[in-house]
C-alpha cells in the first residue's frame, strides 16, 4: 500500500466556499463525498481525505475573514500532481 502524506493549510475561506472551489477543480470522472468533518475526493486514480476544521475568524481592522484549517491526506504517488492542482485551484489574485 502506498505511503500516506499529510499536508496542512490555514486558509481564509468559509467551508461552503471551500467546497464550491474544490468541486469546480475536479475533472470529469472525479468526484467528492462531503462528510460532517470534511470531504473525500476520488481524483488522479486515488482517494484523498480532506479534514476541515473551522478556526476563529481573522480580524484585520474592521474586516473579518473566515478561517479554516485544511488537512489533506493522500497517497504519496499522487502528492505532487494533486497538490499542484489544489494550490492552483485555490490561488487568489492580489495586488
Amino acid at each position: 500500500m502506498p505511503e500516506l502524506q499529510t499536508h496542512s493549510r490555514l486558509m481564509a475561506i468559509s467551508r461552503n466556499e471551500f467546497l464550491r472551489v474544490l468541486s469546480a477543480m475536479l475533472r470529469p470522472g472525479e468526484y467528492m463525498e462531503v462528510m460532517a468533518d470534511g470531504v473525500r475526493v476520488v481524483a488522479e486514480g486515488a482517494v484523498v481525505d480532506i479534514l476541515l476544521q473551522p478556526q476563529p475568524d481573522v480580524a484585520i481592522a474592521s474586516l473579518r475573514l473566515p478561517s479554516l484549517l485544511v488537512q489533506i491526506k493522500l497517497q504519496s504517488s499522487i502528492t505532487d500532481v494533486f497538490m499542484a492542482r489544489f494550490d492552483r485551484g485555490f490561488q487568489r489574485g492580489g495586488g
